[in-house]
């Protein structure tokens, strides 16, 4: 949108000021852009939140009860389904904060230093250089401000050499699995008297470094903007919208629901994507945290930690393979493969007879090298696990989880398999690289395992069933069933000093191997993402 023709006639100087504490001003008149309700309702109160700061700064006495209240908020915590625009307005207020503050600072932080470059710099790019039809710059001060890959500062008034030196935003963010301490220190050393933290993804962030900047906002116009999608529920961010640091800041809730950037064909098929009440519906389309009740099986910490940890299986570790098979037209047959309590690979088919999963079970193992394959051999698992004796013999193992559990502490198999799954992930014994196809899924699908603590007999452990998942909106645990059936080699997978397992190759260190597996399976009945 080109700028009104009377915006580029008015004194600049005059408009900065006005534009100071109106962002949203800012990016209708500045940037030529259109917020939608949302945006609008965190620029306006990102606009209040600076003109008070500004009040107390030179008329303290002036304030109001109310203004001296929001005054001391450190910041605004935006917690935001997918689709919203999040990243957008967060490059918006960036470039407000930057154009109309002098010698301002702006910290940005996120997940990991790429990430920030790729998808934010990437983002104040865009905003900054849009041309309307006729081919003139919709930001009318694009010549002052100048952006580099890791770095956006005003040029003027600057000698040479010295550029972006006083007056900047830049990417700070600390090595992941750097101590705190040395994560602290990466942050620590900005000041200045119109300092904004500019936090994306915050939930991803360690809590080290939102401290550490925490503490940085000494000065008289410092605050803290962090946009995230919920995918935590605990950590910093999450506190700035349910516990303590929540007092501190202004807290805005933005469901895809009620967001004009999401049309109502993506709000549908996002239901069919993750049926209501699910951890995945939640996150992505409420914008809320996945629940956690007391009778979760294993804490969203516990999982979060596994994630990428460092486990190097030795050579006396067997090469496991679980499945959970399933009926033709029903859920999905589950595939995991593991060394010890490292994952090495998710997978999924649908609508394969007992024959054909079957075929594909043999050359998955085959490919994978590997030493025992356990199944779940209720239902259609026991004609699955019939066909699999005869062309892997002494090599499969059925499980039949309804059984008598070995414990009397578990009302049956299956209770005692999960609560082993629970062990090793209290325990820090296992590992979900994120590399692997369908890690977030299997990591969904561990969160929502839940204790039965209605139907307890004698006080033993019950996990609560597929039926009641489903009859709460979840869906079949397929993956981590089919891992949940290896915890049945518990003792051979994890102690195994009574043979020397050969080395085997990695299937994803394959390149040419696993292009051919993706294709074929995508097309057929792949599921992966």
């Amino acid at each position: 949108m080109q700028p009104p023709e009377e915006l580029q006639q008015n004194d600049l100087v005059k408009l900065i000021l006005d534009w100071q504490t109106s962002p949203r001003r800012f990016a209708i008149e500045a940037l030529g852009v259109t917020p939608t309700s949302q945006q609008s309702d965190l620029l306006n109160r990102l606009g209040e939140l600076t003109r008070v700061k500004i009040k107390k700064w030179n008329t303290p006495h002036e304030l109001t009860a109310e203004e001296e209240a929001l005054s001391k908020k450190v910041g605004i915590s935006v917690m935001s389904a997918k689709g919203t625009g999040k990243d957008a307005v967060l490059s918006w207020c960036i470039l407000w904060f930057l154009c109309c503050f002098r010698n301002s600072k702006i910290p940005m932080t996120g997940v990991s230093y790429e990430q920030m470059k790729i998808v934010l710099i990437a983002e104040i790019a865009k905003w900054a250089n849009r041309i309307d039809k006729d081919g003139n710059p919709c930001f009318v001060l694009k010549d002052i401000v100048q952006i580099g890959s890791d770095k956006i500062w005003i040029s003027m008034d600057e000698s040479p050499g010295e550029e972006g030196k006083s007056w900047f935003a830049k990417l700070r963010t600390a090595p992941k699995g750097t101590k705190d301490d040395v994560q602290s220190k990466t942050m620590d050393g900005l000041h200045a008297d119109y300092m904004m933290v500019a936090v994306d993804e915050a939930d991803g962030v360690p809590d080290a470094i939102l401290k550490s900047l925490d503490t940085t906002l000494t000065s008289p116009v410092n605050f803290m903007l962090l946009i995230f999608n919920p995918t935590k529920n605990y950590g910093y961010a999450y506190r700035t919208q349910y516990d303590r640091e929540g007092d501190y800041f202004i807290k805005l809730k933005w469901s895809a629901l009620d967001s004009e950037n999401v049309t109502a064909d993506q709000v549908e098929r996002m239901r069919r994507s993750y049926p209501e009440g699910s951890p995945e519906y939640n996150v992505n389309v409420l914008g809320i945290p996945p629940e956690q009740t007391e009778g979760t099986l294993i804490p969203q910490q516990w999982l979060d930690a596994a994630v990428d940890r460092d486990i190097t299986p030795d050579d006396k570790t067997p090469r496991i393979m679980g499945v959970d098979p399933s009926r033709q037209g029903g859920d999905p047959a589950g595939i995991v493969i593991r060394d010890g309590g490292k994952i090495l690979d998710l997978i999924e088919f649908r609508k394969l007879d007992t024959n054909e999963l079957s075929d594909e079970i043999v050359q998955i193992f085959s490919e994978w090298e590997c030493d025992m394959v356990y199944i779940d051999s209720i239902g259609n698992g026991a004609g699955v696990y019939d066909v699999i004796k005869r062309r892997l013999p002494g090599r499969v193992r059925a499980v039949d989880v309804s059984t008598k559990a070995r414990s009397q502490r578990y009302k049956r198999l299956r209770d005692e398999l999960w609560w082993r799954v629970r062990m090793g992930f209290e325990n820090n014994t296992i590992s979900i690289p994120s590399k692997i196809r369908l890690y977030r899924q299997f990591y969904n699908e561990l969160l929502v395992m839940r204790r039965d603590t209605e139907d307890d007999t004698n006080g033993k452990i019950k996990i609560e069933s597929k039926i009641k998942m489903k009859s709460r909106g979840a869906r079949s645990p397929n993956l981590a069933d089919a891992f949940m059936v290896t915890m049945y080699a518990n003792e051979l997978a994890f102690d195994c000093d009574t043979k020397k397992c050969k080395a085997r190759k990695d299937p994803y260190d394959d390149l040419e191997n696993m292009s051919r597996f993706d294709v074929q399976y995508n097309e057929n009945a792949w599921l992966g993402v």
